[in-house]
């Protein structure tokens, strides 16, 4: 192709506003950074939100791997403040909060944020009134106003079964695990606070827990539950239904074999003495891996 066609051909692809987005949107994260130099079109196109939202659909779509993180919330101890963070732009923001929560009563800041549905995030407070009150008041952040809401109620929960700071934002709805027999959720479209049945456990494992894993994935709710059984590591997977219904027990599996590629686990010795620090797991469409 003659160099003034090619020039002819680029000029129409760069003029040709849904042409030149269908091609971005195949384009890596990376990529799409270093195209914002091109020119002040480009940097307006890509920059945009609803862009940025049919970006992260169409990689989902075309990947099975699971997105990579968009956004973090981090503690500094340093000076007890929390930022969002954007790990691929590498932004950050500091939080200021409306109420100061490092009083003395516990406090717990989690993130909501589903980056196939919407680029918007929101930071959710749960602050304890009084100590040892365990009467919580909630406080919401969100990134598409850049402004508080300040609870107007208050509830109810037992914080010593109650495992505020491990919290899952899964189909619109804010999860927090639980220890005891019930766990609690905050529906953030209907501004309530439910109640769901935590998976009954085998009872020849109940005093024999020893970690658990709770997370989304795939846009399902996942709990997973280590046991320390004889000569071995039982390993039991639940997952609640689509209509939060139920949980149903999806995987059950025992890791015994590991000791055998893996002696330095220990995984038969009593006390447990684990020679890894958790479990998580990966999914996707065709398959599950568990990870030690």
């Amino acid at each position: 192709m003659k160099p003034k066609l090619m020039n002819r051909s680029a000029e129409e692809i760069g003029n040709n506003h849904d042409l030149l987005t269908q091609l971005l949107l195949r384009l890596p994260t990376k990529s799409l950074l270093k195209f914002k130099c091109v020119s002040k079109q480009w940097l307006s196109l890509i920059s945009d939100p609803q862009f940025c939202l049919s970006h992260t659909r169409h990689q989902h779509r075309d990947d099975d791997r699971f997105l990579e993180p968009t956004a973090l919330l981090l503690k500094d101890d340093s000076v007890s403040g929390y930022f969002i963070c954007n790990p691929t732009t590498k932004k950050f923001k500091k939080l200021s909060f409306p109420r100061n929560p490092f009083k003395a009563c516990d406090f717990y800041v989690s993130l909501a944020f589903d980056t196939l549905k919407s680029p918007h995030y929101k930071i959710i407070v749960v602050r304890e009134v009084s100590v040892n009150s365990y009467e919580f008041e909630m406080d919401i952040y969100a990134s598409e106003t850049n402004c508080w809401k300040v609870s107007e109620f208050n509830f109810k929960a037992d914080d010593e079964r109650m495992a505020f700071e491990d919290a899952v934002f899964c189909n619109g709805k804010l999860h927090w695990n639980s220890c005891g027999n019930e766990l609690l959720y905050f529906d953030d479209e209907k501004g309530s606070f439910q109640i769901m049945q935590m998976p009954t456990p085998s009872s020849d494992h109940h005093q024999l827990e020893i970690h658990r894993y709770f997370g989304e994935i795939n846009g399902n709710l996942h709990l997973a539950v280590t046991y320390h059984v004889y000569i071995a590591l039982g390993l039991n997977v639940h997952q609640m239904s689509s209509d939060y219904s139920h949980w149903f027990l999806k995987h059950r599996l025992n890791l015994g074999d590991a000791m055998k590629v893996f002696p330095e686990l220990n995984l038969g010795c009593f006390p447990f003495a684990p020679g890894f620090s958790g479990v998580s797991f990966v999914g996707s469409k065709k398959k599950m891996r568990q990870r030690l």
